[in-house]
């Protein structure tokens, strides 16, 4: 099960990329507006930040939206994330054996 919860304001363009990425995604989150909700201005200040997104998945922090971040703090790997060279050389010894 993932842990997904992710701090913004109202008027952050990135934020509502994210929170829409997500939902995208079909992944569940739990918001924190850090303008409406004193608390989690709070704790994403203890956090050490003073900037939004912040996007935490299972305890992994991730600061602004950045898509293969998120997908990778998801257990999300795509093949497209390997090197070229990296995708040849496993297609050379797959047809040495």
């Amino acid at each position: 099960m993932r842990d997904v919860t992710i701090y913004t304001t109202d008027t952050c363009p990135y934020c509502i990329k994210a929170k829409k990425y997500l939902s995208e995604k079909g992944i569940k989150y739990n918001e924190k507006n850090v303008h409406k909700d004193f608390q989690a201005k709070q704790e994403l200040l203890a956090m050490g930040y003073r900037t939004v997104p912040v996007i935490v998945i299972n305890k992994r922090e991730i600061v602004g939206f950045d898509e293969q971040k998120i997908d990778r703090a998801l257990g999300w790997f795509y093949l497209t994330n390997i090197p070229i060279g990296g995708i040849l050389y496993i297609e050379k010894n797959l047809r040495r054996n």
